[in-house]
């Protein structure tokens, strides 16, 4: 789901397309200099070709892109951009990487454990939009740095159910530091915990993980502003 060349993440902004003569104003779900994913109620098919009208960093511009994918059961749409000027692209990757070194320097640390680094960063830019900086990890030597960084709050570890050493990792984090969320990811289907690492799971998420159900994982309060404008996903 995220597997692309450029980091994306849900930006403050606005997207606009036109459909039979009428504008629609749509929410920025995901966006990079290749694409976007907004949010919204339009009537599209894959493969349409349309011009968005993106409002970002206090510049407005036109791309015009290709339909990927629809969602209508979540109503969100992917768009691959087809042709970018160097303006609009300097202005799309200067809006991602405001969002995600906003929170790098937050008190409140999610630590990431994933060998993949393409999930690792798409986790990342969900933390920054609820206020949370990531620590992401691929190995259990940088899980260690991070959680004895005496500079870092650790609030919460996110552990991938396929890692070997998870149970091992579970029951090291809940001995020395008890305080610390414990978070479980699953691929696209949840499967059983093996005893004895189930009790020690604090919650589990699935891929691709869903920002409101990240926000009951960590223990964020559904009603907290930054959370109530960020779109509904189709689980909720």
């Amino acid at each position: 789901m995220d597997r692309r060349g450029e980091p994306r993440a849900g930006v403050p902004g606005k997207a606009r397309i036109e459909r039979g003569g009428e504008i629609v104003e749509l929410a920025i779900r995901d966006l990079s200099v290749d694409g976007a994913r907004l949010v919204g109620r339009i009537q599209l098919f894959e493969n349409d070709r349309v011009n968005v009208e993106l409002e970002l960093e206090g510049a407005t511009f036109t791309v015009a892109a290709n339909v990927v994918r629809m969602e209508p059961q979540n109503s969100q749409v992917a768009l691959a951009f087809q042709q970018i000027s160097p303006e609009a692209r300097a202005t799309i990757k200067k809006a991602v990487e405001r969002l995600v070194s906003g929170v790098r320097d937050t008190a409140a640390m999610v630590i990431v454990m994933h060998r993949d680094p393409a999930i690792r960063g798409a986790i990342e830019r969900d933390l920054a939009q609820l206020g949370r900086a990531a620590r992401t990890c691929a190995t259990l030597l940088e899980v260690s740095w991070a959680l004895n960084d005496p500079h870092a709050k650790c609030e919460a570890i996110i552990i991938d159910n396929e890692l070997a050493d998870s149970a091992e990792l579970l029951r090291h984090v809940a001995v020395d530091r008890p305080k610390v969320r414990r978070i479980v990811l699953f691929g696209e289907q949840l499967q059983s915990i093996q005893h004895p690492a189930a009790n020690l799971v604090d919650a589990v998420l699935r891929r691709p993980v869903r920002i409101r159900a990240l926000a009951r994982a960590l223990g964020v309060p559904l009603n907290d502003s930054s959370i109530a404008m960020l779109p509904l996903d189709s689980e909720e």
